[in-house]
């Protein structure tokens, strides 16, 4: 079960153990939504400890069986690295967007062709980088 303290203070739900039975509670204003987000919340914190602990026996089990075969002067530099969980960078997902822009706009670039040369002659901000410096230096 997770923190009484929190379940409070995030979802304004009081946790009371009675007679061996748990009951979820919350003043009338409150709405009984917050009761069924409050068990929602509880549930997946359940779901998650038990998939931890299911992880945690399959690991130790790993262990044990490398602690059988492996000599202790090997086991004495064992190290445990976790790799970091590889998310996509927003970036990577720009580039496929883009792509499809070109071949739906493809017929509007015949018509913006006399359009797109002032735009590209007057800068849209102050470009403040080390090249445009290094540009107005030489020139």
């Amino acid at each position: 079960m997770p923190d009484k303290a929190a379940i409070k203070e995030n979802f304004k739900v009081e946790i009371v153990y009675q007679d061996g039975y748990i009951y979820f509670v919350t003043e009338i204003i409150n709405g009984s939504e917050c009761i069924f987000d409050a068990i929602d919340y509880v549930i997946s914190f359940n779901k998650q400890l038990s998939a931890t602990k299911e992880l945690f026996d399959q690991k130790k089990e790993e262990l044990k069986k490398l602690f059988m075969a492996e000599p202790l002067e090997r086991l004495k530099n064992l190290r445990f690295v976790i790799d970091p969980v590889k998310k996509t960078p927003k970036r990577a997902q720009k580039p496929k967007v883009q792509e499809e822009k070109p071949a739906v706009q493809e017929p509007k670039q015949e018509n913006e062709e006399q359009k797109a040369e002032p735009e590209i002659e007057a800068p849209s901000e102050p470009d403040n980088s080390l090249m445009s410096f290094a540009k107005s230096v030489t020139e």
